[in-house]
């Protein structure tokens, strides 16, 4: 408070020297024109002059501090926004390097997961928006998609596989009914393979719909499936577009997509036949009878 009443009384006074400076201008000009004698007169005006100049120097340092400041600032901001670029570009490129690199290894969907949640939490810092997150996160989601099918097509494989196998066991015993239900699976599975070959979401990746590809890849009615297995089937289905909904809203692996990826699509056929014994589990057992 008083810096500030001290600063007004040095304007007042600033302006009153200057007033008297011009005053003493126009004595002098006057006395020259009657006497020729401005000595007194001239030399007020110049100390006046003075302390009017010299009461600006704080004001002329306080502007040239300000200009070197704002040059600052922008050289800070540029560089903020070179490192914000390149932050994105790291994170796409991490992204990329999820979803493409080492596909048929190392590392585990539970580990690509953790190492995408610290990039997410980067890119929350830098405050993008969502179409540009949106950018970086998308192939990463596609193929998680992907991924996701192959477990649901493999593991209808190895369920017919696993059928196969129980009505050769059952039709052992000559029944021609139980014969009968071997060759009708072998028709149907033959169809069925028929229908679906050459059939690659990956060749359509950023186009596909994956629930459209689920049912589609779905045996139809009739076709080797009864109705029983058929319902566990778009029950499977269904859990599938579920985690693959859950990848999306997120932008990478939830914690559940990621444990089934790494416990159902990995290892070999051994994880699609664990899958097809826990999705139809019920009617491999009615199948020995």
């Amino acid at each position: 408070m008083i810096d500030g009443d001290m600063e007004k009384l040095r304007e007042i006074f600033t302006l009153v020297c200057f007033a008297m400076g011009i005053a003493a201008l126009i004595l002098c000009i006057h006395q020259a024109w009657k006497t020729g004698s401005t000595a007194t007169l001239g030399a007020a005006f110049i100390v006046c002059a003075l302390f009017v100049f010299l009461s600006q120097i704080k004001t002329f340092k306080v502007w040239e501090v300000q200009v070197e400041l704002r040059e600052q600032l922008d050289q800070a901001q540029a560089l903020l926004q070179q490192l914000r670029r390149t932050s994105i570009n790291s994170a796409r490129a991490a992204y990329n390097q999820a979803a493409w690199g080492n596909r048929m290894g190392a590392p585990t969907a539970r580990e690509k997961q953790a190492q995408l949640d610290e990039v997410d939490k980067q890119l929350a810092d830098l405050n993008i928006s969502a179409e540009e997150r949106a950018g970086i996160v998308r192939p990463m989601v596609r193929i998680i998609g992907f991924d996701l099918y192959q477990v649901f097509s493999r593991t209808l494989q190895a369920y017919a596989a696993l059928r196969y196998s129980a009505l050769v066991e059952r039709a052992r015993s000559g029944e021609p009914k139980f014969v009968e239900e071997r060759e009708q699976h072998s028709i149907g599975v033959s169809q069925w393979s028929k229908r679906e070959a050459g059939q690659n979401p990956f060749e359509r990746l950023y186009r596909y719909d994956l629930a459209t590809e689920l049912e589609r890849e779905t045996p139809r009615a009739g076709e080797w499936l009864n109705a029983q297995e058929l319902e566990s089937a778009r029950a499977f289905a269904k859990e599938i577009t579920a985690l693959y909904s859950g990848c999306s809203l997120k932008g990478h692996y939830t914690a559940e997509a990621a444990a089934y990826l790494d416990d159902y699509g990995r290892g070999g056929t051994e994880g699609y036949e664990r899958k097809a014994r826990q999705v139809f589990g019920r009617a491999l057992e009615d199948l020995k009878h």
